[in-house]
């Protein structure tokens, strides 16, 4: 689900040049306030292109933390193959997906995407080194601080590592994609707010060889609503609904 064009242009129109914070201070200030975010609403939008082939998943998500509870659809869209649209509602135990127009019911841990793992999209130390690294550059635009990371080698692995866990419960394979891959580029733009440093846009896209193939990657994640106040509940209707997913072994 993270899946989040051309990113040297993204917020960058009408950005002027900027002397004030560095990359590494503004990415920091935000994993910092970020941490902070009791609710909020993601919009997401991922297209992968790999083996001839065009994947496009575009996601919207609901969280809150008091309760932990996630609300999200997403939208798949596969060559050749109707467009899947997936339900899900979960706790820190429990999921709730609804497939075909019926709900099951299975463990949080047994998916990728949780409370948890939106909030380090907002707070991930790797994206802070590798602003280090490839000596991200700050920009501003209006009340936003605009940086941008790009670069390429095993420098920015961690960050290419953390986008690839993100949506995926199977975190040693992630590692070992990672080390088998060139990374060709990447580049990484995030809009933070100035007078609260809390993520607006996150945009990335990063092209990966391995073995001879190619996998290129765009996403981007658009941030609204933190810290509403907003609580996520699940339908009792849902909860009566569901019954237990089962797994072929």
């Amino acid at each position: 689900m993270v899946g989040i064009v051309v990113v040297a242009g993204v917020g960058l129109a009408g950005c002027q040049r900027h002397s004030g914070p560095s990359a590494t201070h503004v990415l920091t200030k935000m994993s910092t306030a970020a941490a902070a975010v009791d609710s909020g609403t993601i919009q997401a939008r991922q297209t992968v292109k790999a083996s001839g082939e065009t994947v496009t998943n575009r996601t919207k998500m609901q969280f809150s933390t008091d309760p932990t509870v996630l609300h999200a659809t997403v939208a798949i869209g596969a060559p050749k193959v109707k467009t899947q649209t997936i339900a899900l509602y979960q706790t820190q135990a429990t999921a709730y997906v609804q497939t075909a127009g019926k709900w099951y019911k299975q463990n949080t841990a047994d998916l990728g995407v949780n409370v948890k793992a939106i909030q380090q999209t907002m707070t991930t130390k790797a994206f802070t080194q590798a602003a280090a690294k490839a000596k991200g550059k700050v920009t501003t635009k209006g009340h936003t601080y605009v940086v941008t990371v790009s670069g390429h080698g095993k420098a920015l692995r961690p960050l290419v590592k953390q986008v690839l866990r993100y949506g995926s419960a199977d975190n040693t394979q992630v590692a070992a994609q990672v080390k088998a891959s060139k990374i060709k580029a990447v580049t990484y733009t995030v809009t933070v707010a100035k007078k609260t440093y809390l993520p607006k846009r996150v945009h990335l896209s990063m092209t990966l060889t391995t073995n001879g193939s190619k996998l290129v990657e765009t996403a981007t994640q658009t941030y609204t609503q933190l810290n509403a106040g907003h609580t996520v509940t699940i339908p009792a209707a849902v909860r009566q609904q569901a019954t237990t997913a089962t797994t072929d072994r």
